[in-house]
């Protein structure tokens, strides 16, 4: 696997990781989750602002840490980062093109479910 798509698999789980920490423990100030995440502080930075960029709700807030926004609804996905990013990947990889333009169909239901995973408030959740 190159180098790059290793990179953006290892980023989408703990992306997602972090979602599942502020899903279960509330807010929490970037050190802490940091040091639950194994990464830097500055990574915490990026990937709560990449996580908003994809328009989850999470929030900021100076001295309280990151959460997510109170009236947002939180929703569970069945399978952790790694293992979607690696459904995804893997059904992106059929050999031909009739395949690929089926089966890349559903890798992009996949990737809209991980990112559903937090849903804006007035929506309720369901994906596709």
């Amino acid at each position: 696997m190159e180098p790059s798509r290793k990179h953006a698999i290892r980023k989408a789980a703990r992306q997602a990781a972090m979602v599942r920490v502020l899903r279960a423990c509330g807010t929490l100030d970037a050190p802490t989750l940091a040091r639950r995440l194994g990464v830097a502080r500055r990574t915490v930075y990026r990937d709560a602002d990449a996580l908003r960029a994809a328009g989850l709700p999470v929030v900021g807030t100076r001295g309280a840490g990151y959460g997510f926004d109170d009236a947002a609804r939180v929703v569970a996905v069945p399978f952790d980062g790694a293992e979607m990013m690696a459904l995804i990947a893997a059904l992106r990889q059929r050999s031909t093109a009739i395949e690929r333009a089926a089966w890349g169909a559903l890798a992009d239901r996949l990737a809209a479910a991980v990112c559903a995973a937090v849903t804006p408030p007035g929506q309720d959740g369901t994906v596709g």
